[in-house]
């Protein structure tokens, strides 16, 4: 005979569910019992839960009930570095790749943008933008970012692109 509580998931204020099993000899399940609603019938989920914890206990060589220890009953632990998990990479080495909840076993495919842009017009070269703008009022913050640009390139696997600034 085996007696165990089942603790409530939702109702936490509530007594927990008596488990009753009866085992024989193989081990065979000679009878069972619980408390919930179910359980009357001595087939629902809290007793197939017991029966899978004694077969986990039993697979494992357990004597008795190990103590669970709570993570808010140790000390804390957030002061211990665990180690770099992430590491740096360069940004051509970096793919981001989609996700179909849909289809979840079909290969994943490159994210397009999907912001909208509400102008139906192309905009011009930023070079372009920031000689007309020169003309209006050369004293836009904008254009000393934009003025000293060099045409220095570099090679990437996506594309050739203008070198930044330091």
């Amino acid at each position: 005979m085996v007696t165990a509580r089942c603790h409530r998931s939702q109702k936490k204020n509530e007594s927990p569910h008596e488990i009753e099993i009866s085992l024989v000899e193989g081990p065979v399940l000679e009878s069972s019992n619980c408390s919930c609603a179910i359980g009357k019938s001595g087939t629902c989920g809290h007793v197939t839960g017991l029966l899978y914890t004694l077969a986990h206990m039993k697979a494992s060589n357990l004597k008795s009930i190990p103590s669970d220890i709570l993570k808010t009953s140790l000390p804390q632990t957030w002061h211990i570095p665990r180690g770099e998990k992430l590491k740096g990479s360069q940004v051509d080495d970096v793919v981001v790749c989609g996700y179909n909840s849909k289809s979840p076993y079909r290969q994943p495919c490159g994210l397009r943008s999907t912001l909208y842009n509400p102008s139906k017009i192309d905009f011009p070269p930023v070079r372009e933008l920031c000689e007309a703008v020169s003309k209006v009022d050369n004293s836009i913050l904008m254009l000393s970012v934009c003025s000293g640009t060099s045409q220095e390139t570099t090679d990437t696997k996506f594309a050739n692109f203008q070198k930044a600034l330091h």
